[in-house]
């Protein structure tokens, strides 16, 4: 039987917190972050007119509790408590911290719509041939 998180043993809750602590405090944000700027360059890619306040707003309005709350469940299947432990130290460490920050900069923005540009052909030829058969929208 499975128990609710909220009836987990005592030890279990401080795995629990120690994954929501990684992913909060270091997971979440970089996450949204990401997921904005590849929902713009898609956009861009298909052709569409992005104001420059667009990430911005839609970062706003992504609950980033709710994001937390969904990546939990994934970091506690791939981690231990003390793998997520090394994580936290790592990521308060200068290199750690460099790397979060990288994230958000110009040049990694750019570099990721440029990546999106080199594969838009690919992804237009996958999805005029099999790839169509694949999606549907409701």
């Amino acid at each position: 039987m499975i128990l609710p998180k909220t009836h987990l043993p005592q030890q279990e809750k401080k795995m629990t917190s120690i994954y929501q602590n990684y992913v909060r405090e270091y997971l979440a944000a970089p996450v949204i972050f990401q997921m904005a700027a590849t929902i713009r360059t898609q956009f861009e890619l298909a052709g569409a007119s992005v104001e420059p306040q667009f990430e911005d707003r839609l970062k706003a309005s992504l609950s980033l509790g709710s994001i937390a709350d969904g990546l939990v469940d994934f970091v506690e299947g791939l981690y231990t408590e003390e793998e997520v432990q090394q994580l936290m130290d790592f990521y308060n460490s200068p290199v750690g911290k460099k790397s979060l920050a990288a994230i958000k900069t110009p040049i990694f923005q750019e570099s990721m719509k440029s990546l999106a540009e080199r594969i838009a052909p690919q992804l237009k030829d996958f999805m005029a041939t099999e790839g169509q058969e694949m999606v549907t929208f409701a």
